[in-house]
C-alpha cells in the first residue's frame, strides 16, 4: 500500500501521468493478488469479512484510477 501511495504521489508531481498511472494500477494489481492470496484454501491469513472490506476498497480505488487513466490526467 506505501508503495502505491509513493507512486501516486510521484504521478501527480510528474509531466507524464499517464505512465505514472499506468505504473500505479500495476502496484494495484499486485496488492489485489496478495489479498486474494490471504483468502485461499489453506492459508487464513485475513477472516472473510476483512477480505471482504478490502476487496470492496481495491475495487473502489481500481474504479478511480481506470477514470484517470482513461482521461489520461
Amino acid at each position: 500500500m506505501y508503495r502505491i501511495m509513493e507512486k501516486i504521489i510521484k504521478t501527480n508531481r510528474s509531466m507524464d501521468k499517464a505512465a505514472g498511472w499506468y505504473d500505479v494500477d500495476t502496484e494495484l494489481e499486485i496488492l489485489r493478488n496478495y489479498v486474494r492470496r490471504s483468502r485461499k484454501k489453506g492459508s487464513k491469513y485475513l477472516s472473510i469479512r476483512s477480505y471482504e472490506t478490502a476487496v470492496k476498497q481495491l475495487s473502489e480505488v481500481g474504479r478511480v484510477l481506470g477514470g484517470l487513466i482513461k482521461k489520461g490526467n
